[in-house]
């Protein structure tokens, strides 16, 4: 009987001819392993699922972790991961402070070593500095005094089995989502539970809420790098300009560059009025396109429209540099409402709301704006050798090829934008 009931079933009856006792419904957790292991560790260290391979309902084969019958996800970790699930991030450039500050790993600027900085005292860092194999690990085997703690240098050949050892060690950080776990808003969404949202984003004088002169800072470094880099001579469109002091300090310093901004007051049009006052009266490319915390105060359908009009201007072999407010510097906003996430927020002002933010790590920005733009774009974080910048949640994006870039659709749908916004304080 048993072989006939294998030799009569399909893929189309599969259901009603398998036994109900050899079926059961589990969880397998995908996506990042290593944080899925760590996650669910239980009290003693223990790891409770299985590392498996399984085929999933397309036919695609995928690895996940197993986890036993009377597991409940109610019983994840929350907020945390391993150190090492952040190595590519420390490979790209960017500051990786664990979850605890205890442990910081910065790239150096010339690319070539890396810093472990730990605490001096022996209570809290003397599991890091003491420990035999990461001394064999780090440059001369030494720690030295920096700054109120110790460091170390790290080549860059040896920055692999550092991160593994601190993982050994219990080096924890904050668990990141990603875009799959947190939907970010659109204009529409916000609208439909905050109607008013939009009445304090402008003023009486017709600029938008954030545009402040904070950004300057950022504006001369860039410049420097453009200078070094690629001359003085190459066409520059600062894009969403606020109130302009960027656009004026590099216009200063001898560049060719010009300027859009649709949100500008009567004193700006009537002084320093910007090139242009929408990307829609744009009629040419340019070398560089400079976004100075712009994206990170609309909404996300806005967001995507603006990202796609101002590749649509950049040359091929072009470059952009696009900076944002970072996450964590949200938490230093007292009066504020937090939507789906904590990095997204409408800022009050007197009791009214006067801003849209949404805060962003590097890592964050750059999936983003790869997901966006498609093939035809490269997408870095910022650091000093390809921006003159360092520590901002910034990329530098390069137009690839002429024949690869068709701007596509943004990834949720809008019907209209404000072409572009304003300035926020990153300096």
């Amino acid at each position: 009987q048993n072989i006939g009931t294998a030799k009569s079933t399909s893929l189309s009856n599969w259901d009603s001819q398998m036994p109900n006792e050899t079926r059961r419904e589990g969880y397998i957790l995908t996506g990042n392993i290593l944080q899925a292991v760590a996650d669910t560790m239980d009290e003693n260290g223990n790891y409770t699922g299985q590392l498996v391979s399984y085929t999933d309902i397309d036919g695609n084969v995928r690895d996940g972790v197993l986890m036993p019958d009377n597991w409940n996800p109610k019983l994840l970790k929350s907020g945390k991961a391993p150190l090492i699930s952040k190595l590519t991030q420390i490979k790209n450039g960017e500051r990786v402070e664990s979850s605890d500050g205890d442990v910081v790993i910065a790239k150096n600027r010339w690319g070539y070593t890396y810093t472990l900085s730990v605490p001096k005292t022996k209570k809290r860092g003397g599991k890091f500095f003491e420990d035999a194999e990461l001394l064999n690990l780090v440059s001369n085997g030494v720690f030295y005094p920096n700054r109120g703690r110790l460091q170390a240098d790290v080549i860059s050949e040896r920055i692999d089995r550092v991160v593994q050892r601190l993982t050994e060690l219990d080096v924890k950080v904050e668990a990141e989502k990603s875009e799959d776990d947190v939907m970010y808003r659109t204009s529409e969404e916000i609208e439909a539970e905050y109607s008013n949202w939009l009445e304090g984003t402008t003023t009486d004088s017709g600029k938008h809420s954030t545009q402040v002169e904070g950004t300057r800072k950022t504006y001369n470094k860039v410049g420097t790098w453009i200078e070094n880099n690629l001359g003085k001579d190459v066409s520059i469109l600062d894009a969403s300009s606020g109130m302009g002091y960027g656009t004026l300090d590099l216009r200063e310093r001898g560049f060719n560059i010009e300027d859009v901004e649709p949100y500008q007051s009567e004193e700006r049009k009537q002084n320093n009025p910007a090139t242009y006052s929408s990307y829609d009266a744009i009629g040419k490319e340019y070398d560089y396109i400079i976004s100075n915390a712009v994206l990170n105060v609309i909404p996300d359908d806005w967001r995507a429209n603006v990202l796609h009009d101002m590749a649509k201007h950049l040359k091929a072999g072009g470059k952009m540099f696009i900076n944002t407010r970072k996450a964590g510097e949200e938490k230093h906003i007292k009066d504020k409402i937090e939507l789906d996430s904590p990095q997204e927020v409408l800022v009050k002002r007197n009791g009214k709301i006067a801003s849209y933010q949404r805060f962003f790590t590097p890592s964050e920005l750059k999936a983003w704006v790869e997901s966006e733009l498609g093939d035809g774009y490269s997408v870095e974080v910022a650091n000093e050798k390809n921006s003159g910048t360092k520590g901002l949640a910034a990329v530098v994006v390069t137009k690839n090829n002429e024949s690869l870039t068709m701007v596509r659709p943004p990834s949720r749908s809008a019907h209209f934008h404000p072409q572009g916004n304003g300035e926020c304080v990153r300096d």
